[in-house]
């Protein structure tokens, strides 16, 4: 799957790249754009989680936050179990390669808070 998926972002990107004019910073980076987006974070190192949140490009810069709650589903009636929680931030300046195709470096930060819940003490 991930081959085909691949195979077919090339060709739309070859097709789009032989019509278009290369970097075009004025027509793409003034434009606004929002969207919801969603990630896993820790892969491999037997802490991973998810995480759902928003992005926000406004004018060539990036920045989107991710993040995923605690888990409270079993407060009452059981004593201790397993919590973890994620935060998600990211910033960057997207460098479109042509209109419809963008390059975004980014920093960020991510974070996995994990431990054990003691739900006996719960009023």
């Amino acid at each position: 799957m991930k081959k085909v998926l691949l195979l077919l972002v090339v060709i739309l990107s070859v097709n789009d790249l032989l019509a278009k004019v290369f970097f075009p910073f004025k027509e793409v980076n003034k434009e606004w754009s929002i969207g919801i987006i969603g990630g896993y974070v820790g892969y491999g190192r037997g802490i991973s989680n998810g995480a759902v949140g928003v992005s926000l490009a406004i004018k060539g810069f990036y920045a989107d936050v991710m993040g995923w709650p605690s888990s409270h589903e079993n407060d009452m009636g059981v004593d201790k179990w397993s919590d973890k929680m994620t935060t998600v931030v990211h910033i960057g300046y997207q460098i479109p390669i042509v209109k419809n195709l963008r390059f975004i470096p980014v920093i960020g930060y991510a974070k996995i808070a994990y431990g054990t819940t003691d739900g006996s003490d719960y009023i």
